[in-house]
């Protein structure tokens, strides 16, 4: 008997066109998440198996990079001077299936640095943003959501368009694999910035939005939200979303297998909108 265990849900929303590469990514990953998802979340909270794991830069593999430790404040033995189209490729281990955080720690004196992050050769994150920290001898994070299988896998940063960047280590940190829903009245708010986001940036120049911001899409995109369903019943899940140039296709996933396909309507004014999805429980 089932009752009073939350059902987590995963919605995936991908550009029309992408539909076989996602599907394939979904259909290998996130069903056997689901299916192993509460009794990984009961691990995670009464055992906790699943423990942060920080990889340092000396233990990479490197390429037109090198370790120094002339500046204060790392850990280990030294950190890397990473050079134009210099990379650092780690390799990890994961205990289960799940949403993983990859924290790389850095230095940057000034201005903005943005490189890619490849897992398992794949690209994750095109241009991630390394903000500076405002000197070489203090350090910042920058974090990247990805899903992991259970086993080995490969973590590159690669510095293709930017002079130097200090990297000091790269944590892997397992998350919850449902999001925190914030109430609002007799339903839960689910913010886009806090979803699994791939090719997706994260803005706050629009106004009207809730939150710290929220995404926005390009080609190769998706966002993969983790939600739990605690009861079985009907439910309208409100997506709230801008879109003032062009219609786009959305093909819509839950939990790893195509519902449908959706066009909303372009929103005027720069002003926000809403689709809804209705979807019934009967686990």
């Amino acid at each position: 008997m089932r009752t009073g265990i939350p059902n987590r849900n995963y919605f995936s929303i991908i550009p029309v066109t992408e539909w076989l590469r996602f599907c394939s990514y979904l259909k290998s990953n996130l069903i056997t998440a689901s299916k192993l998802l509460v009794i990984a979340a009961l691990l995670l909270t009464i055992t906790g198996l699943a423990h942060a794991h920080t990889y340092e830069a000396e233990s990479a593999e490197m390429s037109d990079a090198y370790i120094e430790n002339i500046e204060i404040g790392y850990f280990g033995s030294g950190y890397a001077w990473c050079r134009h189209r210099g990379s650092l490729r780690w390799n990890i281990t994961t205990t289960q299936d799940g949403v993983y955080e990859l924290v790389f720690r850095y230095a940057l004196r000034r201005g903005k640095h943005n490189l890619n992050v490849y897992v398992d050769n794949e690209l994750a994150q095109y241009k991630q943003t390394f903000t500076n920290t405002g000197s070489w001898s203090t350090w910042g994070e920058s974090r990247l959501r990805v899903f992991l299988s259970a086993g080995t896998h490969t973590v590159k940063l690669y510095n293709r368009w930017n002079s130097r960047l200090f990297v000091d280590s790269l944590t892997v940190l397992p998350l919850s694999m449902a999001q925190p829903g914030v109430a609002v009245g007799d339903n839960l708010l689910y913010e886009a910035e806090e979803a699994l986001l791939n090719r997706v940036k994260i803005k706050n120049k629009k106004p009207g939005f809730t939150g710290t911001g929220y995404i926005k899409y390009r080609k190769f995109a998706s966002a993969d939200f983790a939600i739990e369903t605690a009861l079985p019943g009907e439910y309208d899940f409100k997506f709230r979303y801008m879109q003032h140039k062009k219609r786009w296709w959305l093909a819509i996933f839950v939990d790893g297998i195509l519902d449908q396909v959706v066009r909303p309507l372009k929103t005027v004014n720069n002003s926000w909108s809403e689709f809804t999805l209705n979807r019934s429980y009967t686990f």
